[in-house]
């Protein structure tokens, strides 16, 4: 009984040795990626700008991270992301004129949702203090995990602005650009 119980416990040791050894080995082989998003190019419309105090919808549209391509790119035939977050953002004018500057929102938010039905969206990126005069801005950037998103590959953002007053033309040509960093673990 005794052998048997020695046996056993030695056979469970090195099972739990062996899954161990597989996800060190999974860790070691898994490889980070930095990715500029593709540039998002909207306007304004003057129009929408009338309200003072309000907040506003700028923008919105939808990223899709090709793991597909990615991993193909790197040899590999399957894989999961995980650490995904954005390394950085911005917004600038395009093309500015003297006339066009951002100062007519004071601050300025990113959502990030699940699905084109837009609820319960996730605050990723904040900027704030946009005076009169500014052309661009850098957001301060959550480093949450959004690993649910860039997991469902194709994910749904927008962006919000709390008006200071009206632009001063028709249409402001806006650049909304983004950096991506995640970790790739390849599977079996």
């Amino acid at each position: 009984m005794k052998k048997n119980v020695l046996f056993f416990g030695l056979f469970l040791s090195i099972i739990s040795l062996g899954i161990v050894s597989c996800d060190k080995v999974a860790d070691l082989v898994a490889f980070d990626i930095e990715k500029s998003m593709p540039d998002q190019h909207f306007d304004v419309d003057s129009s929408t700008t009338a309200a003072k105090g309000a907040e506003i919808k700028l923008y919105e549209s939808y990223f899709d991270i090709n793991l597909d391509s990615i991993l193909d790119a790197n040899g590999i035939d399957k894989g999961k992301i995980s650490n995904a977050t954005f390394k950085q953002i911005s917004i600038a004018i395009e093309n500015p004129t003297p006339e066009m500057e951002l100062g007519f929102v004071n601050s300025i938010s990113i959502k990030l949702y699940d699905n084109k039905d837009y609820n319960d969206g996730k605050t990723i990126a904040t900027a704030s203090g946009i005076k009169t005069g500014d052309q661009s801005v850098i957001f301060n950037v959550n480093n949450e995990s959004l690993d649910p998103y860039f997991e469902n590959s194709k994910f749904y953002y927008r962006i919000y602005g709390v008006l200071e007053y009206p632009i001063s033309v028709n249409k402001m040509p806006l650049v909304f650009s983004s950096k991506t960093k995640f970790t790739i673990k390849p599977l079996k």
